[in-house]
């Protein structure tokens, strides 16, 4: 058997892949293992010296010693197999097809997605599913974090729509620290809370300056009276 390991390592480095992912057709195997070069060859004097002209010569000769005669064209086809053999080269044979990068075999990725996918609607995730302690699997710490986010982050936001001033900033921000809130909608609620309670206690103080002036202008009126008597 022929071995082609030089024109697979060949192969493999044109076509960037393994040698193992190589096909080398087999009823091609002769004329592959002719193959010793990726460089294109160029067709040169010293082409008649070399081994395989050599011995195609040779052979030749032996026959027509035995009794055969040599013709003109025998010669020629001769040098034709000699600039074949020569002139082979790994990136001819490829453009052929002789040499064939096979296709990449892949793994499908259908079963796992449609248990991933069930697994987001609380499939198999049952007590004999579960490996590990429940701080384990989901530590307490990451919802801490992702619960301060999810807060701190409504009240930015509100605070750059100026639903709140700095203020009340500073004192839900320390509450929501301390953990007084259970979730968004309870600090929603806080908020709105206090925003009313604002409003009612400043319509409450204008209602009471309004009263205080109107005293403070009777109190006037009557002790002008009283001076005028």
């Amino acid at each position: 058997m022929v071995s082609l390991r030089l024109q697979k390592r060949l192969a493999a480095s044109l076509l960037d892949c393994g040698k193992g992912k190589l096909w080398l057709d087999p009823n091609e195997s002769t004329d592959i293992s002719m193959a010793n070069s990726s460089k294109s060859c160029i067709l040169s004097p010293s082409i008649f010296f070399s081994f395989p002209v050599l011995m195609l010569i040779y052979q030749d000769c032996f026959m027509g010693i035995l009794g055969f005669t040599i013709r003109m064209d025998g010669w020629l086809e001769v040098i034709n197999k000699a600039w074949r053999i020569s002139g082979m080269n790994i990136r001819k044979l490829i453009k052929d097809g002789f040499i064939i990068q096979k296709t990449m075999i892949t793994h499908s990725r259908s079963r796992a997605r449609k248990v991933k996918e069930s697994k987001t609607r609380g499939r198999y995730s049952g007590f004999g599913k579960r490996k590990g302690t429940r701080e384990a699997r989901l530590p307490s710490k990451v919802l801490w974090m992702r619960k301060m986010r999810v807060l701190r982050r409504l009240l930015r936001k509100y605070r750059e729509f100026e639903k709140i001033d700095k203020h009340m900033h500073s004192e839900m921000y320390m509450k929501v620290k301390g953990n007084v809130f259970k979730n968004k909608r309870v600090l929603m609620e806080s908020i709105h809370k206090l925003e009313s309670e604002k409003g009612r206690d400043m319509s409450l103080f204008d209602q009471f300056r309004v009263i205080k002036a109107r005293k403070r202008r009777c109190q006037q009126g009557e002790e002008d009276i009283n001076i005028a008597h």
